[in-house]
């Protein structure tokens, strides 16, 4: 299943299962496939995404951290549930539309776009594969934070809830969360597909998005539960 993912991004997946401290953010998908004269600030690409994890605190689509002991809940739901075929459309879309446009380098923001958006369908694609187990896990949708007397959210957008699919992130977070005694509140299913509808369900989901992308749908291989990786895995 992995084999799907770019190199760069299966390293940032393993780190989310093994590192203290690790980092998803769409600069970090998109970087690699930037021309050096094509300069685009780090910031504005990060806008599309990004999640953070560290000692210090937690960041969903923000820049600053927030300190561990400022949140109050986590709450998570099932991540089929989430994963749906609008939300994979608005997330490839909004992996290329920050992209601003340069001056006589059309061709150059043309490839740009097109090397980014193979990226995150790669993850979708990985997200989206095979049996109905590969998304049996809890996605974090909602951080409750206090904050000088006031209560805060921070909630994950498209591309952040594209990364928060791949196998092993979503638990990444969620055992740095219990690791520094975060209450989790784990909403239960509102529906209850059976495992071969709802494989089903994933493999159609598959096909239309690559389609409608041009792109040929991959073989679908029965995926077991997530697991815990480890980094000398993917040496």
């Amino acid at each position: 299943m992995y084999e799907r993912l770019p190199d760069h991004v299966r390293n940032l997946v393993s780190e989310c299962a093994t590192g203290p401290a690790w980092e998803m953010s769409a600069s970090k998908v998109i970087a690699p496939f930037l021309p050096s004269a094509l300069p685009v600030p780090r910031a504005l690409i990060d806008r599309l995404g990004r999640i953070h994890v560290s000692a210090e605190g937690l960041a969903i689509d923000q820049k600053k951290a927030v300190p561990w002991k400022e949140i109050r809940e986590i709450h998570t739901r099932p991540a089929f549930e989430v994963v749906t075929t609008s939300m994979i459309d608005k997330a490839v879309q909004r992996a290329t539309f920050v992209l601003p446009p340069v001056p006589g380098a059309r061709k150059a923001t043309d490839l740009v776009a097109t090397k980014a958006k193979e990226a995150v369908l790669s993850m979708l694609k990985v997200a989206l594969s095979g049996s109905s187990p590969s998304l049996q896990f809890d996605m974090p949708v909602r951080v409750v934070h206090r904050r000088r007397l006031r209560t805060h959210e921070m909630e994950p957008g498209l591309l952040s809830l594209a990364f928060l699919a791949l196998p092993g992130v979503s638990d990444g977070l969620l055992t740095a969360a219990q690791s520094q005694h975060r209450t989790i509140i784990r909403h239960p299913a509102t529906t209850t597909p059976g495992t071969d509808r709802a494989a089903e369900a994933l493999r159609e989901r598959v096909r239309a998005m690559t389609a409608r992308l041009g792109t040929q749908a991959p073989e679908l291989p029965v995926v077991e539960a997530p697991v815990r990786r480890i980094r000398n895995q993917y040496d």
